[in-house]
């Protein structure tokens, strides 16, 4: 849809990659270290409907499984929302 990504929850793109193997679920599980996301737009951006938010990396086997975890973690409203202060402190040297 078109409008505004107001979220982005990366615990659960987290858990989206574990899900599709790039992270463990139990103690020695392997990793498939090919398995990742890339994410193409940023809380605040304005997004037209069809426009690639990010890109699943993994198994053709896992990739509907992937692409639905992902695309759930964002949030996108019709008007623009003011935005919470990303940067709470600057610590300087």
């Amino acid at each position: 849809e078109s409008g505004f990504v107001n979220r982005i929850n990366a615990e659960r793109i987290g858990l989206a990659v574990v899900e599709m193997g790039g992270g463990r679920k139990q103690v020695g599980d392997n990793i498939d270290f090919s398995v990742g996301v890339e994410l193409f737009a940023r809380v605040g951006d304005q997004v037209k409907k069809g426009q690639k938010l990010a890109d699943v990396l993994c198994d053709s086997n896992l990739h509907q499984l992937g692409s639905e975890l992902v695309a759930a973690s964002f949030g996108i409203t019709p008007v623009q929302q003011e935005l919470p202060e990303l940067i709470v402190e600057r610590i300087q040297s």
